[in-house]
């Protein structure tokens, strides 16, 4: 073969440019391998990170709960009344303690000095007989009075700013004014009350000393010509339950009523068409038939039922949709039993969690 013209050997680099051309690649080839391998190990690093911080995460989930003590102090508030509720804010800033007087005292958590007090307007020559509180979110409470009326009232939390630091200023609404609206015409006390917000307002249970059991629903409106509310109450009696009443609960659909007493049984009530009201069935919470009912609420949501008993039983009902289409209330689950009697069902704000206590300090 002829050697390439003068023309072509011009084209074609030197050796000397190959050669620079050959090192160049091998640094390029080089540096991607380094490259490509340092994002490689990036990759399997932030993974491995992925799995720590969410095994961590999961990992307090599989350990069984523990209450560790912090701190003691004295009941906040009136020293010789007794408690008839305490409640935590949702900011955990301003808890509150209920007493049977009728004194309202929010708190420091951690040190027990008092942030607030209020005395709830209660009339003359009334007392307390009985206590209730809606759905935690709504932050409502009722007060059941001896004359057969009940007061209602709100927790509320004002959050300002000062200085760039939240400030949790708590205060007390009245959704119908401060006078206790009636409940029962008969005047008779109200041995068990329950309160609960709905679609179609606000609806109001007691339980008379003679055990005769009346349901009411409350509208208001705010008139704009004296800014006075006005409260519109209509009132029914439902059917009486089979023994004392203790407990009585309202969902928040308002449809549902329960009523319990200590004996374990709790009597269903469709409240859907108040002047209307049935029982649908009455069914026993508790497995050992010697045992008492000693606590019993509803899970945040206001559907499940969480019972406690004197044998230290906890265990979940709520209504259950049979193929008819009728409701039926239906044992869930049964959690760890406590070594003595249940005392306490509490949920959480905005879990479906709870927390129980029992006599023997569990």
């Amino acid at each position: 073969m002829s050697d390439p013209t003068p023309s072509a050997r011009q084209l074609l680099p030197t050796g000397e440019a190959r050669a620079r051309r050959l090192r160049w690649r091998r640094t390029k080839d080089g540096a991607s391998r380094w490259v490509i391998g340092a994002a490689g190990i990036g990759v399997v690093i932030a993974l491995a990170t992925i799995f720590i911080y969410l095994f961590s995460e999961v990992m307090p989930l599989l350990r069984d709960a523990t209450v560790e003590l912090e701190q003691t102090y004295p009941a906040p508030g009136v020293a010789d009344s007794d408690t008839v509720h305490i409640a935590a804010d949702p900011h955990l800033a301003a808890p509150s303690r209920f007493s049977r007087s009728g004194e309202v005292t929010f708190f420091n958590p951690t040190d027990g000095s008092v942030r607030a007090r209020f005395q709830l307007p209660l009339p003359d020559g009334v007392t307390v007989t009985s206590f209730a509180t809606a759905e935690l979110r709504t932050g409502l409470f009722a007060y059941g009075l001896s004359d057969g009326s009940a007061l209602v009232g709100r927790l509320k939390y004002e959050i300002t700013y000062p200085d760039d630091q939240r400030h949790v200023e708590p205060y007390i609404e009245y959704p119908f004014g401060e006078a206790p609206v009636v409940l029962d015409d008969n005047l008779s006390a109200l041995a068990a009350v329950a309160v609960q917000e709905g679609p179609t307002g606000i609806s109001l249970a007691g339980v008379t000393l003679d055990n005769r059991l009346l349901l009411a629903r409350y509208t208001t409106r705010v008139s704009f010509m004296t800014g006075a509310t006005e409260v519109t109450r209509t009132g029914y009696a439902l059917p009486r339950a089979p023994g004392a009443v203790q407990w009585l609960l309202i969902d928040i659909t308002a449809h549902n009523l329960f009523a319990a007493g200590r004996d374990g049984r709790v009597t269903y009530y469709d409240i859907s068409t108040p002047d209307q009201a049935q029982i649908r069935e009455t069914r026993r919470l508790l497995r050992d038939p010697a045992a008492e009912l000693t606590a019993l609420n509803f899970l945040l949501g206001g559907v499940s039922l969480i019972a406690g008993g004197s044998d230290g039983s906890v265990a979940q009902w709520m209504p259950v949709r049979d193929p008819d289409n009728l409701y039926h209330l239906t044992h869930i689950r049964d959690f760890k039993p406590h070594g003595a009697a249940v005392t306490a069902v509490q949920p959480e704000y905005s879990r479906k969690g709870f927390v129980t206590a029992a006599a023997n300090g569990e």
